[in-house]
């Protein structure tokens, strides 16, 4: 199944980043070789589609990523995007009123449409990480124990973030050392 995201960190120099899913705040490691196209570099906002795989450690990773033909589009030049609409207006004034408004009709119907579709993307994203119980703390990419502020938040790291490396042994008890388990 393919979902929609946006990339919410990226690394250019290490070719690797994370996506955030649409209507979740969960992030989904991403790497340069998932791109099937690398015409050009992902840069941080960018919206991209793609599928989720565990890698062989199982932690959760982007697969098949690409970006949409309409943010493609987003990356053109202000002044060559203006050029393509005028022209395809006639070049008059009146008719880039109209395509703008008809553009922020679309905008706005796109948006009520992606509100709607946020909780058919967030069920099956669910299945991939566990929901998160009420909590103070919420999954911003922590790998390690040096970046845990408190011993609760390791152990919420450790049961609800996919990615982390706090339990070094295995044995459910994260972040050993500095929580005196």
């Amino acid at each position: 199944m393919r979902y929609q995201g946006r990339i919410t960190e990226w690394n250019d120099a290490k070719g690797f980043g994370y996506i955030e899913w649409h209507g979740a705040s969960d992030k989904l490691f991403l790497h340069i070789s998932a791109f099937a196209d690398r015409s050009r570099r992902p840069r941080l906002g960018d919206i991209v589609t793609y599928e989720a795989e565990r890698d062989p450690q199982g932690r959760h990773r982007a697969i098949h990523v690409a970006f949409p033909a309409s943010a493609t589009r987003a990356q053109e030049s202000p002044s060559r995007a203006a050029h393509r609409e005028r022209r395809r207006a006639g070049g008059g004034w009146l008719g880039g009123v109209i395509i703008a408004s008809i553009f922020a009709g679309g905008l706005h119907l796109y948006s009520r449409h992606q509100e709607s579709r946020a909780e058919a993307i967030i069920e099956p994203a669910q299945s991939f990480v566990k929901p998160a119980r009420e909590s103070r703390f919420s999954c911003q990419g922590k790998v390690h124990c040096s970046e845990m502020s408190s011993c609760a938040e390791a152990r919420f790291y450790a049961a609800n973030c996919p990615g982390v490396r706090i339990d070094g042994d295995g044995d459910g008890r994260p972040c050993e050392d500095q929580c005196g388990h």
